[in-house]
C-alpha cells in the first residue's frame, strides 16, 4: 500500500495566515501614537531567525525576542506568551508604506522555509523507519512536492 502527501503550496499558507501582512500593517501604521502590535503567523523562533537573516537582516536578539532595523524603520519581534505566536511591532518609522511591503516579503518566506524544515524533518525519519519507505518524490508545477511513501 502506498501514501501520497504533498507539501502544500505557498498559496495554502497564506490563506491559513489569517490577514495578509500588508493590510494589517497598513490598518495599525495610520498614525506612529496609535501603532498597535501586529499578530504574526511566525511561531518557531529558529526558522524566524533564519528568514530575517536571509532576507539580509541583522538581527539583534534580547530575551526571546529579535529586533531588526529596515529603510522603512525598526521592527521588534516578541511574544505575549511562551510558545504563542510572534508579534511585530514597528517603532522608528521613517517610510510606513515600505515597512508593509518587508511584512509581505517575510511572511512568504518565512512559510518557505516552514515548509523546507518539514519536508527536510519528513524525509529524515522516513530514512530512520523500517515499516515505510520513500517510494517517489515529484516537484509539481505549482512547487508542490509529492511523495509517495510505501507501507
Amino acid at each position: 500500500m502506498s501514501v501520497v502527501f504533498t507539501a502544500t503550496s505557498l498559496a495554502i499558507a497564506l490563506a491559513v495566515s489569517g490577514i495578509p501582512a500588508v493590510m494589517a500593517m497598513g490598518l495599525c501604521l495610520k498614525k506612529e501614537k496609535e501603532i498597535e502590535p501586529l499578530e504574526t503567523c511566525f511561531a518557531d523562533s529558529e526558522i524566524l531567525r533564519k528568514t530575517l537573516q536571509e532576507h539580509g537582516f541583522k538581527v539583534e536578539e534580547k530575551n526571546g525576542e529579535f529586533t531588526v532595523v529596515t529603510n522603512a524603520g525598526s521592527i521588534r519581534f516578541f511574544r505575549k506568551e511562551e510558545n504563542g505566536a510572534y508579534f511585530a511591532l514597528p517603532f522608528d518609522l521613517k517610510e510606513p508604506d515600505e515597512l508593509g511591503n518587508y511584512a509581505d516579503e517575510l511572511e512568504e518566506e518565512y512559510l518557505l522555509n516552514v515548509q523546507k524544515s518539514n519536508y527536510q524533518r519528513l524525509k529524515e525519519q522516513l530514512q530512520e523507519r523500517q515499516d515505510m519507505q520513500l517510494e517517489e518524490e515529484i516537484v509539481l508545477e505549482d512547487d508542490t512536492i509529492m511523495l509517495t511513501i510505501q507501507l
